[in-house]
Parts: structure tokens; sequence; C-alpha cells
């Protein structure tokens, strides 16, 4: 079962998602929607181990959907997160990109592409589920160090990662060692 997330300003775009997804599987299950990325914000950094994905729309009054995925790939980097949008610029498409989303939809949204993005999310957790980290709850610092690890294996820098997280090397390696059950050291010799 994959969670996710939608946040658009739009009613009929929202509940026209939500029924999208329902339709396309079984498999697809949206925890939750929203009107505004503040509310969105406040659910995914309570709920972010439960949520799969998140699908936003990138215009809305307050925060947009690009600010919304920067804020939560502050939490949770791994997210994979989807722009919905009925603009073709490629200014958006280039921050998108920048911001590492997985999939830029626009609107109205085609179901064979929105299908795509979904199959290759399942995809993604089918590969994940051997992992060492598969079940478990991890913090947003533990998080944030497995994909830092994962995508900057050759260059990591517990001090560079020990600065952004405001947290000494010591308490990482702590923490890292008691959600994982092996230390940074081994879990960058198996990456």
């Amino acid at each position: 079962m994959a969670n996710i997330v939608l946040v658009d300003d739009e009613i009929c775009i929202l509940e026209g998602m939500a029924k999208l997804i329902a339709h396309i599987g079984p498999q697809y299950m949206v925890l939750a929607k929203f009107f505004n990325s503040s509310e969105a914000l406040a659910f995914l950094k309570k709920h972010y181990a439960e949520v799969d994905m998140l699908i936003t729309d990138i215009q809305m009054d307050g925060m947009n959907g690009l600010e919304l995925v920067e804020q939560i790939h502050r939490l949770n980097p791994a997210l994979p997160c989807v722009i919905l949008t009925g603009y073709e610029e490629f200014a958006y498409a280039k921050a998108a990109v920048s911001l590492g989303v997985v999939s830029y939809l626009l609107k109205p949204v085609d179901t064979s592409e929105l299908t795509q993005t979904l199959e290759r999310l399942i995809l993604q957790k089918q590969e994940e589920a051997p992992n060492i980290f598969a079940r478990r709850k991890l913090s947003c610092e533990v998080t944030y160090i497995k994909r830092a690890i994962e995508t900057h294996c050759a260059d990591f820098d517990l001090n560079a990662a020990a600065d952004h997280l405001l947290l000494s090397k010591d308490y990482i390696s702590r923490l890292f060692k008691k959600e994982t059950g092996i230390t940074l050291m081994d879990y960058l010799i198996r990456v």
C-alpha cells in the first residue's frame, strides 16, 4: 500500500485526483487531502514516516508547491514529490527538478502518466523492502543522513551534515546506530 498526500487549492482538482488515484488501484491510498500548503506541512511534520508520496499543486496562496517540497525535503529528503500544475513554464520545471521532484504532471492530468508515476513509487517501495530500514520509523535527522549517504556516498561529509542539522557528529552517530542498528561506517561500506 502506498500512502499519498494531495495538496491543491482547487477543491474539484483535489477531489478528482483522489477519485482518480482510487480508480487506478487499491494499492494506492490517499492518506490526506489539503487545500493549502501550511496545513499539509503541519500534517507532514507529524506523519512524515507514514507518507510514501506527496502530490502538490505548484500555484497556491501563501506557500507555493515548490516551497512546500523544499520544506518537506528538509524533514524527509527521501519522500518522492510530484508537482501538479496548469503551467508549462520551463522555469517551474527547472525549479522542480532542482528540488528532486520525481514527476511534473500537467493539468488536466493524463491518467496513464499518473499511473506510471504511481507504479514507479510501488517499484521503488518493493526495491527498498529488503532494505535494513524497512519497517523502521526513522527520525528526520537519520533520514537526512541516509539520503545524503545514498546520493553522495563518495563525498559524504559527516562534518557538513552535522553543521546542516545543527547537531554534533557524535550525537548523529549514536542516533544513527540507535535507530538503524548499524554504525554510520558500516552503512557507508554497504552503500
